[in-house]
């Protein structure tokens, strides 16, 4: 089984925690961040790091009070060659940008060196244009599984 991570880390005055919460307010999303768990693994991209995986045990130091909404899909429904392929690639703070400043019709000619959190999810779950995609639209796919929510 695989899991579809989004998170929602609460307000404090963390510069972290403060760019979570204008993108959670900007994309009108109760998440900040999306990523992905198998195996003891988490996949995801995150900014200074790219397109990564780190181990579970690692990925949850420091994020006490972090609230996990989490999709459960088979393992089949996942292209794990995508996360391969992407694999390395940066983190994609301009389309972020262009998220929060309602400029999308810009992220369909951007470079794809980079790539953001959701675009990697949706690359690994074979949705259509995956630089359009925002943590809460990829929520919003995924509904027809089994969830749960936990706090760390």
């Amino acid at each position: 089984m695989t899991e579809v991570i989004f998170t929602y880390r609460p307000f404090d005055w963390s510069a972290i925690a403060s760019v979570n919460s204008v993108t959670r307010n900007e994309t009108k999303s109760p998440f900040d961040h999306v990523s992905m768990k198998h195996a003891g693994f988490v996949y995801e991209s995150v900014v200074k790091k790219g397109v990564h995986q780190i181990s579970w045990d690692e990925w949850t130091e420091g994020r006490e009070g972090t609230y996990l909404f989490v999709y459960q899909l088979p393992s089949d429904a996942v292209d794990w060659f995508a996360f391969e392929r992407l694999k390395g690639k940066g983190y994609d703070t301009m389309a972020i940008l262009y998220h929060l400043l309602d400029k999308e019709e810009k992220l369909k000619n951007k470079p794809n060196d980079k790539i953001y959190c959701s675009e990697l999810m949706a690359h690994m779950l074979k949705l259509p244009n995956p630089w359009e995609w925002t943590p809460a639209m990829v929520e919003r796919e995924l509904r027809e599984y089994n969830s749960y929510i936990i706090d760390l």
